[in-house]
């Protein structure tokens, strides 16, 4: 799972390096962006598995942000990192679609174990919703449909 490829979307470029390297070295891919113009970019350069997204860009808003990046890409994780500690904010970004939220200043171990949890429950989302299918001669077996068909039927 450490290979990953994950996003840093923050206007603070010495926090978005700070994190870029931490995770790096722990296996992770990482790109950074600055600003919400940026954003689109890098999403059809390479698509992220995971969004680390700062609510307060100079150039857009994260919430509308999040929003739109959970309509475009359901299977996307987003974890909003921000310092807007307003308890109305974390609310919204939950709603609007975010996996989780990690107020500043942080600890990077928590960024770490957040981002871990949110890529296992994305990854065994994608486990589970893979139909598993068993074939032997004539016969076709679905678990999850509880079905067993010969020759199609």
């Amino acid at each position: 799972m450490g290979s990953e490829h994950i996003l840093v979307v923050e206007d603070e470029v010495r926090l978005a390096r700070i994190l870029q390297r931490y995770l790096e070295n722990e296996g992770f891919s990482v790109s950074t962006c600055h600003r919400a113009a940026e954003l689109d970019s890098h999403l059809q350069n390479k698509l992220p598995k995971c969004i680390l997204l700062d609510l307060k860009l100079p150039d857009g808003n994260g919430l509308e942000i999040a929003r739109k990046i959970r309509e475009s890409y359901p299977g996307m994780g987003i974890i909003i990192v921000t310092g807007a500690g307003d308890t109305l904010d974390r609310v919204v970004g939950l709603e609007v679609g975010a996996d989780d939220y990690i107020p500043k200043p942080f600890e990077e171990r928590e960024v770490l174990a957040r981002l871990r949890s949110v890529l296992r429950r994305l990854n065994t989302h994608v486990e589970n919703s893979n139909p598993v299918r068993y074939i032997f001669d004539d016969f076709t077996f679905d678990p999850l449909a509880h079905e067993l068909r010969k020759n199609g039927e």
